[in-house]
């Protein structure tokens, strides 16, 4: 039998993307999701503004399919560091909204 761990990840999560997008209407993404960024760090909204919600949805349950975690760790798992010009980066956690 084949698991998530067998297949690769770019591979699953654009497979169950698709899925996602075209069988399951619960996970519909909001109005304001289109103008939104990802996180306070980000300059810009998602380069494939249509896909982005059903694919980090796809990437949620990859990572639960392999360990289970809460909110704090998703939000350090989608971190990164904000961009302040010559002074360093700090790093920065994703947003609790998206």
């Amino acid at each position: 039998m084949i698991t998530a761990d067998m297949v690769p990840p770019n591979l699953l999560i654009d497979k169950l993307a698709n899925y996602i997008k075209e069988n399951v209407k619960e996970v519909q993404p909001p109005e304001w999701a289109f103008f939104a960024k990802t996180a306070s760090y980000k300059e810009r909204v998602p380069d494939d503004l249509e896909n982005w919600w059903y694919v980090r949805a796809a990437s949620l349950l990859r990572k639960l399919y392999k360990e289970a975690f809460g909110i704090s760790t998703s939000r350090t798992i989608y971190s990164g560091l904000k961009r302040r010009g010559t002074k360093p980066p700090p790093h920065c956690k994703s947003s609790w909204s998206c």
